[in-house]
């Protein structure tokens, strides 16, 4: 079995050049849990909001740089969404992972970027980031004081990270569907609900694989979308 991130829709509609197809290589089994990213800043910076983070920016256009974990990732594509929903310039700084990115956003080299709330939010507990909003449609329950992007000035902005269980094209359906109950029923118990919330991420479950499926398939749907915008486009030729 394979537990992954979004990250093999991101390796399907990026990387064109795989050996292999992750949307026929794979049998879904079980989403396992969503998990928010965090929209964070360098203390330095003379914002407190969303509505004054974009005004600095359009103020200051390509002044302000952003870091991910790399071209085509979730930071990058975050960071892309939010310059154009914004109507924003930024300058994009990709890292060879997230540590690098997120250490640099401390030291001030460079001054926002997009990290996953659990790696994310201790840093802003701490004082050393400040965060101003989260990305996904709720807000996360780890996290409650802290709001959405669509409630910080930008509205419909949505995404989340997620990962999941999948088995190999192959499998029987009928083992498929005895992991997804398997599965579910332990992610539905009380203990794992709390632990996945106390890190800011909700532990989901899909009803079935074929729910799960849909949900993949609509994922693939969303990524061939991103690819297509002006920035994040550019920096994937």
């Amino acid at each position: 079995m394979l537990v992954t991130s979004g990250s093999l829709i991101c390796s399907a509609t990026v990387r064109k050049k795989l050996p292999f197809d992750p949307r026929t290589a794979v049998a879904p089994i079980t989403q396992l849990t969503t998990l928010s990213y965090v929209l964070m800043v360098n203390p330095a910076l003379p914002v407190k909001s969303v509505k004054e983070l974009i005004a600095y920016a359009k103020a200051k256009p390509n002044a302000l740089h952003f870091g991910s974990s790399g071209v085509g990732g979730i930071g990058h594509l975050a960071g892309e969404l939010f310059a154009a929903n914004a109507g924003v310039r930024m300058v994009h700084v990709p890292y060879k992972g997230g540590g690098p990115a997120l250490l640099d956003m401390i030291s001030g080299q460079i001054q926002l970027g997009f990290t996953a709330t659990i790696s994310g939010m201790p840093h802003v507990r701490a004082g050393r980031l400040r965060g101003l909003a989260v990305t996904s449609p709720a807000r996360s329950k780890a996290f409650p004081d802290t709001p959405t992007l669509a409630e910080a000035g930008l509205p419909g902005f949505e995404l989340v990270n997620w990962y999941g269980m999948f088995a190999p094209a192959k499998a029987p359906p009928a083992v498929v569907a005895a992991l997804n109950r398997e599965i579910v029923t332990i992610l539905r118990s009380p203990d794992v609900q709390a632990m996945f919330d106390k890190d800011g991420a909700d532990a989901t479950g899909s009803a079935s694989p074929a729910a799960f499926r849909k949900v993949f398939e609509a994922e693939v749907a969303k990524w061939e979308g991103y690819v297509k915008l002006p920035g994040f486009a550019e920096a994937l030729k």
